[in-house]
């Protein structure tokens, strides 16, 4: 489909009424200081990151809003492996961060 402009124009300003929730935010650091919103390398040799389930891969972040889910807070970490063999999820309620859970995947033939 061809197009004239007009998504290209339209895009930007989507993203502005969405506050951009999920942008490329750089190298991870300290996993369990990394809450803002965003996706995130993940390099626990060549980027320094700390507290990551797996050594290399791609962690995005889901952080709800102050007083969101009746003051809880809840951030949700994603970690997709590098070989996406492997995906991490974990939750941080209050200022509890809970255990990594691991999924395991396989090929599609």
């Amino acid at each position: 489909m061809e197009s004239d402009g007009q998504i290209d124009r339209l895009l930007p300003r989507v993203g502005g009424l969405l506050g951009d929730p999920i942008s490329f935010k750089g190298d991870a650091g300290n996993v369990n200081e990394t809450i803002e919103p965003g996706y995130y390398g993940v390099n626990m040799s060549g980027a320094g990151t700390t507290n990551a389930p797996s050594n290399l891969g791609t962690l995005i972040v889901l952080n709800g809003k102050v007083n969101y889910a009746g003051g809880g807070k809840p951030i949700v970490q994603i970690q997709i492996t590098n070989t996406a063999s492997e995906i991490y999820v974990r939750s941080k309620w209050v200022n509890s961060w809970y255990n990594w859970k691991k999924f395991t995947l396989s090929s599609v033939e």
